[in-house]
């Protein structure tokens, strides 16, 4: 096992421990810094693995926090939260936040448990909300309501410079790892809601140095998971990650009204840029004046359970600008590398359900997908809901479903942006059954009875096959497919002693855990990442319950 990979289990178990223990709102302050204070600097404080700093409530112009890089084992970060209340910061500065030279940090803004979104950047008049630049890395972003901002929300990269004679932050030099932002609320800024990772993965940079101009590549990212944020009304994409070469996933977000400025070539609710092997799925994006999704990416991808409506509608500049739910492109691509998307829904996008232009991934699947009302359909007919720029593309196409009529399809309530499915839909039991799925957009089991439905929901009403106790979320395991960490979570009948095993298909045991407190709530959060690829199961029993189920890891 690789150095990188050893440091990324490391981390994603900190992370496990911290969302299972609530460390951020219950630990102690190890140090409570003033609301006047605008710099933390590590060289100042001998911080060490788990200790906490509490930013006392109050207004800030802007924070700068530098060289926190803990000495002592990996197993828990340093985290900055806020403290009594709310932490605001209104500035004229060109940051809310910014990180420099910081490694295994968390930044929380669930210190307070009145408060959401406890750590709050108003506005940054002339920069971005939050960076995570020079030469940072391994940082959590949780519970941060950032908005208003001349440039992007949130920035995770280092542009290569030049320091004490030396170019820093180039491919091979520097690695950015571990970058997790997730239950955060980005509105209301100048470009990207987020920019992580740099978009310049084949350009690369031109940097004077010792007098000399070299041109250099960007670092590269490994561990990207941007989940269960919220993102609205950004200038340009919504959430923008490139040059993120493994370990990527972007799921659970909620994006509406992206690419508000119309800038050309900005326009997307979730861009994954050059270089990038993300897996995206579970996302809602509506009402984006850009693409749904822009896959500008290496390959290797699986789309899918995404819901996107009205992508590029609002778009009025020229009636022959094309926007589309997703938008494949090719940039950089492998040899042996393909394109999948699944059970995707897309509603209304001004122009095609699906435009694949890249000519040279070996293959593409597009299963269980469901377009209504392409704007391309009276120019292109059938091929508006799946739309290959080249014949030869290699594509198979299965258990599909194309509509002009978005009542046609059984939604329960399209006119309020409800696109679960009713019990009589045509899209009920009519997928295709694809191994490695096994929940849909709102993290039930699918198929749940009969065969799987088409689109981004599995319908659970009653009538539609029997209802077991795992799909009365009685247990929840999410996510599924699982990249990083597991979460199951048990909703017990009564309180009760008993057991949690996971086990892989020889029957072996990966996990397992005692239930040895008496309450009906329980939660594990499991690091999986060391994992190999395949499909687990997990068994969860008491005195008087019991409850099995599968999963898949990628």
């Amino acid at each position: 096992m690789g150095k990188s990979q050893t440091r990324t289990i490391i981390f994603l178990i900190v992370l496990g421990m911290m969302l299972f223990t609530g460390l951020e709102s219950r630990g102690q302050c190890s140090i409570t810094i003033p609301s006047e204070t605008t710099l933390i600097d590590g060289n100042d404080y001998d911080f060490q693995s788990g200790d906490v700093i509490c930013l006392e409530a109050g207004e800030k112009p802007y924070l700068l926090i530098r060289n926190i890089d803990p000495e002592g084992n990996f197993d828990q970060p340093v985290t900055i939260r806020n403290h009594n209340g709310e932490v605001t910061f209104d500035t004229d500065h060109y940051y809310g936040i910014s990180f420099w030279n910081c490694n295994n940090i968390v930044l929380s803004g669930k210190g307070d448990d009145d408060y959401t979104y406890g750590i709050k950047i108003l506005k940054v008049a002339n920069g971005t909300g939050l960076s995570i630049d020079n030469l940072s890395s391994k940082a959590e972003v949780r519970g941060i309501e950032i908005s208003n901002t001349a440039f992007a929300g949130l920035m995770a990269k280092t542009d290569p410079f030049c320091e004490d004679g030396q170019i820093k932050g180039t491919r091979g030099d520097f690695i950015q790892e571990d970058i997790v932002i997730h239950d955060n609320y980005i509105h209301h800024t100048g470009t990207e809601g987020m920019y992580i990772g740099s978009s310049k993965y084949l350009q690369g940079f031109d940097v004077e140095c010792n007098g000399d101009t070299l041109h250099v590549l960007p670092h590269v990212n490994s561990g990207v998971q941007v989940y269960d944020n919220r993102v609205e009304y950004t200038g340009w994409d919504g959430i923008q990650v490139s040059s993120a070469v493994e370990d990527c996933a972007i799921y659970g977000n909620n994006i509406n009204h992206d690419s508000e400025e119309a800038v050309d070539f900005q326009m997307s609710g979730i861009l994954i840029g050059t270089g990038s092997v993300c897996d995206c799925y579970n996302n809602k994006i509506i009402d984006g004046k850009g693409d749904g999704m822009d896959i500008l990416g290496a390959g290797n991808q699986k789309i899918y359970n995404n819901l996107i409506v009205n992508a590029g509608q609002s778009f009025d500049e020229g009636a022959n600008q094309h926007k589309h739910g997703i938008f494949c492109d090719h940039r950089y691509t492998p040899d042996e590398s393909y394109m999948h998307y699944y059970n995707n829904t897309i509603i209304q996008p001004r122009t095609y359900g699906i435009s694949h232009r890249n000519e040279e991934l070996e293959s593409s699947r597009a299963y269980n997908n469901v377009v209504i009302n392409p704007g391309g359909y009276e120019d292109e007919g059938e091929d508006a809901y799946i739309h290959l720029s080249s014949e030869s593309i290699p594509m198979d196409k299965k258990n599909n479903y194309f509509d002009q009529n978005v009542n046609s399809a059984g939604f329960d309530q399209p006119g309020n942006y409800d696109f679960d499915l009713q019990v009589n839909s045509p899209l009920v039991n009519a997928g295709r059954t694809i191994d490695e799925m096994s929940f849909d957009i709102e993290n039930r089991t699918r198929p749940h009875a009969g065969g799987m439905d088409i689109g981004a929901y599995e319908c659970h009403k009653p009538g539609v096959g029997i209802e077991e106790y795992d799909n009365d979320r009685r247990v929840k395991v999410f996510p599924n497919p699982v990249h990083f960490r597991l979460t199951i979570e048990a909703h017990l009948y009564q309180p009760a002693d008993g057991s949690l095993t996971v086990f892989n298909v020889m029957g072996n045991t990966v996990f397992s855990t005692t239930l040895r407190e008496q309450k009906r709530e329980h939660k594990w959060v499991i690091p999986v990442s060391h994992w190999p690829s395949g499909s687990y199961f997990y068994k969860l029993e008491t005195m008087n319950e019991q409850w099995r189920g599968k999963f898949f890891k990628h």
